[in-house]
């Protein structure tokens, strides 16, 4: 009788590309990247600070260049680049919340899917889901009120639940 084995599942993770950035990092990345297809990599997942600034061209300018070197499912997790507000949008009115949902807009405009705590996926049995973690200010400025915390805080995590998980080390 054949000896069953369970599928396996291959999820790629790629961090802190900082597109277009310095290039360094991303050119070694990409070299990576080329493997995928021989791994049988089943998704792409991009865990933060994908673009140097929340920029259509430069998330666009991202996508096709992965495009390039990886033709699968690319999904994507927000990193505190893609929060960062210019002057000009602060005085428009917008917050990191506004921020973060335009990247999730531009990003699947241009064929990556954000992760999500209200959009999990789940590739082959396994499922993901994507928390951005950078509102965790308790290594920030001593001056960050209470008001700068909620501004930037997307999903309604409350202080009390950052600061008891960073206590015990999650």
């Amino acid at each position: 009788m054949p000896v069953l084995r369970p599928a396996t599942t291959r999820i790629a993770i790629l961090s802190d590309t900082h597109f277009p950035g310095a290039g360094a990092p991303l050119k070694s990345y990409l070299k990576r990247l080329t493997k995928l297809r021989d791994l049988g990599v089943d998704a792409l997942v991009l865990a933060g600070d994908l673009v140097a600034a929340p920029r259509e061209d430069y998330i666009r300018g991202l996508a096709r260049l992965l495009r390039k070197h990886y033709e699968g499912p690319i999904y994507a997790v927000l990193g505190n680049h893609e929060y960062y507000l210019t002057k000009g949008r602060l005085n428009r009115g917008w917050d990191s919340i506004m921020m973060a949902l335009w990247v999730e807009e531009a990003l699947c405009r241009h064929g990556i899917r954000p992760l999500t705590p209200q959009a999990p996926i789940k590739i082959k049995g396994v499922s993901l889901v994507g928390v951005t973690g950078w509102y965790d200010y308790s290594v920030g400025p001593p001056d960050y009120t209470e008001e700068d915390y909620e501004r930037c805080n997307p999903y309604g995590v409350s202080p009390e639940t950052l600061r008891s998980c960073n206590e015990k080390g999650l």
